[in-house]
């Protein structure tokens, strides 16, 4: 995914899934040791809140083996403020929303606006991503359009679950399909007429940027036709927004329950020498972008007997000067050399959002190009929610 028109594109139109490997022999690297003054290390797996809390990948109480992904239930009284990362580095707590919400103006609960914005960096005028990803749902929140009377908007954000935050996806109503087709014309956005559907967006874009650190975040997706969740980073440097490069820490699709990626777009001639592969497929592959050639390196992951939807799940991303590695659940996934590839050492920010529909692995050979589009959109399961516990980001000491 990316958001600056027309020179972008998704990064679901950039790859082409290889082979898929599963690797067993990976030791799991447990890092979530809270350190506390004055307290004794206070590890984040409690294994008897596993067995019983129903948001584990089994409710059997069952040993979790190396080869099988920890699912860790959030404790939040018990956010670690200092971790040693994967790649172990002693890293301090730096950005995080726990998705509890805050009281708007109105009294209701919602995003917590001194931390996300809930439109791209460009503001009203972009609200989609048609034009490079061609999304065919509109990203709203409750003050968009100021032509409809508030109970009348989209909103949506909900907090249906003590903090977790809920992204709704939505057909509009008629009429709110007119009041968001005539706000589209009076911006120059003649195709939010082409949209029938809405759906929501967290961008850190202006409220916190970073270079380097690790970016966790625990989410559960949802297993619908057109859904296209993700969890990804994009520079913001010199107020230019320059695309690529991309870091796709998750990227997934509702009609594959089994199977997400994990990826780097960089600009034609940065590469990742060394690229490991620690658990799946991958590849080294150029492709043409919009007339732009870029790079990918990406992880597929495909595992029959493990439906991403039935449960909350973590999808992680190390970052640092010479490397950059991806995890899911706690276990690499795959881990490359950086050193070279000078656009991936500048700021970037952080964005969450449930796409509808698009183009990129929309069909059942995973070829490029086609398009899942309001025809193929599972609207009669709307609307659809992509549950968002936390998001955590910590920076070397």
């Amino acid at each position: 995914m990316a958001p600056v028109k027309k020179i972008i594109v998704g990064c679901s139109v950039l790859m082409v899934a290889l082979s898929v490997v599963l690797a067993n022999d990976v030791p799991f690297v447990d890092y979530r040791q809270v350190k506390k003054t004055d307290e004794e290390p206070v590890a984040a797996i409690n294994t008897s809140k596993v067995e019983a809390d129903k948001n584990t990948v089994s409710s059997a109480p069952e040993a979790v083996t190396e080869s099988q992904p920890r699912v860790v239930p959030k404790d939040k009284d018990a956010v670690p403020e200092q971790i040693t990362s994967p790649l172990g580095v002693s890293m301090k707590l730096k950005f995080h929303d726990e998705f509890d919400g805050v009281l708007d103006a109105d009294g209701q609960r919602y995003v917590d606006r001194s931390k996300w914005l809930t439109t791209f960096w460009q503001g009203d005028s972009e609200r989609s991503l048609w034009e490079g990803n061609k999304e065919v749902g509109l990203y709203v929140d409750k003050d968009f359009p100021s032509v409809l009377p508030r109970e009348e908007r989209v909103n949506p954000f909900s907090f249906e679950k003590s903090g977790v935050l809920t992204i709704n996806a939505t057909k509009f109503t008629p009429k709110q399909r007119e009041a968001y087709v005539a706000a589209g014309k009076s911006l120059g956005k003649w195709y939010w007429k082409d949209l029938p559907y809405a759906s929501g967006l967290l961008v850190s874009d202006g409220k916190f940027t970073f270079t380097y650190g690790y970016v966790e975040a625990r989410l559960k997706l949802l297993a619908n036709r057109g859904a296209w969740p993700a969890f990804w980073m994009l520079p913001n440097h010199d107020g230019k927004h320059p695309w690529p490069p991309e870091i796709d820490i998750l990227e997934f699709f509702g009609h594959r329950p089994t199977t997400f990626t994990s990826h780097i777009i960089l600009p034609k001639g940065e590469k990742v020498p060394g690229w490991k592969i620690t658990w799946y497929g991958g590849q080294d592959k150029q492709v043409d972008a919009n007339g732009k050639k870029v790079q990918t390196w990406a992880t597929l992951r495909d595992k029959k007997d493990l439906f991403l939807t039935e449960d909350f799940h973590t999808w992680a991303v190390e970052w640092n000067e010479k490397e950059m590695a991806f995890f899911f659940d706690g276990k690499e996934l795959a881990r490359g050399d950086i050193s070279g590839c000078p656009s991936l050492h500048k700021p970037m920010y952080l964005l969450i959002n449930l796409a509808i529909g698009g183009r990129w692995f929309s069909d059942e050979s995973w070829q490029l190009g086609q398009h899942v589009g309001p025809a193929d959109v599972d609207e009669a399961s709307m609307p659809w929610k992509m549950e968002c516990d936390y998001v955590r980001v910590y920076q070397a000491d």
